[in-house]
């Protein structure tokens, strides 16, 4: 509502709540903000709902728990330019529930660039290279403004998706486009949670297996629409990261991540599993042993709170 772009419909989709959220959010209802309601059905149900709904040209998704600077949609806009084909992100600010916002405006070494190739964007993400100086290869869901037209293009939210529902959908929609404008004055804030409350970082058998199906559709995205042969190495190194995050727990995954990791090629890369001493052991015995013995650790810690 504090958005300075002043030609904006905000459709709000309460999914299921269990607490006062509807009726105070119905406080706001009029004729530029819509509100909708609907049994839980998770947040691509809610998003496809927000679609089915919206009237306007371009898109803002923004989760019920995150935040935009007052001028993060003006800003956007005004290098999309009317463009039908073109994507914006923003920066992202990362912080903690219950702490003080981070000041937006804050000096940062950040200049507007231009992306004109999709896929390699997508390769570049995955590889995690540079882009996002924080979270190496992430954007977040509310960074992006999109044109309706390149959301129709890409389709529907995946529904069966709980975990990277947002990965897989953004890695259509970016395949979609033509040119992507990243815009370190537009600010997006994202809400992070110290006891891991928040769905993305679950460790549950569901979880796990969306994070491994949307690695896969990502995949398939990608093949279907770029021969780059960059695309095997990196999404070797996406599978080797889901291969690493499964095992011991979950080791029917794991072992369909190995062998995807296997049938593109492998990777000597293997991701961080846990702090120094769990880096040590990884260094001396390898990452397997490591894991186990920080998988073991978890839950004799998570026994003894018991």
């Amino acid at each position: 509502m504090q958005q300075s772009w002043s030609n904006k419909e905000i459709i709000l989709v309460d999914d299921g709540s269990t607490d006062n959220s509807l009726a105070i959010a119905s406080e706001y209802r009029g004729e530029r903000v819509k509100i909708y309601s609907q049994a839980n059905q998770g947040a691509s149900a809610a998003r496809n709902k927000g679609l089915r709904e919206a009237k306007g040209d371009y898109i803002q998704f923004l989760d019920g728990d995150d935040l935009l600077s007052a001028n993060k949609i003006a800003d956007q806009m005004a290098l999309i330019n009317g463009h039908s084909d073109h994507l914006a992100i923003s920066r992202t600010i990362y912080f903690f529930d219950k702490e003080p916002l981070p000041p937006g405006h804050v000096k940062h070494d950040e200049s507007i660039e231009y992306y004109n190739d999709p896929a390699g964007f997508l390769i570049n993400m995955y590889y995690k290279t540079a882009f996002d100086k924080e979270q190496r290869g992430i954007v977040t869901v509310h960074s992006w403004l999109s044109p309706k037209t390149l959301l129709d293009k890409a389709g529907w939210w995946n529904e069966d998706l709980s975990v990277d529902d947002d990965g897989e959908y953004f890695c259509r929609v970016i395949l979609e486009s033509k040119q992507i404008i990243y815009v370190p004055d537009a600010i997006n804030y994202y809400r992070k949670y110290r006891s891991n409350t928040n769905l993305s970082a679950g460790e549950n058998i569901g979880a796990m297996r969306s994070r491994l199906l949307a690695s896969e559709l990502k995949w398939k995205h990608l093949k279907a629409k770029s021969a780059n042969p960059l695309i095997d190495a990196a999404m070797a190194k996406v599978f080797m990261e889901n291969a690493v995050t499964f095992y011991p727990q979950f080791m029917e995954l794991y072992r369909v991540a190995d062998k995807h990791v296997k049938e593109l090629g492998g990777i000597a890369y293997v991701p961080v599993v846990g702090g120094k001493g769990i880096e040590f052991i990884k260094k001396i015995f390898g990452w397997r042993a490591a894991k186990l013995l920080s998988f073991a650790a978890g839950k004799l810690r998570r026994n003894f709170k018991k």
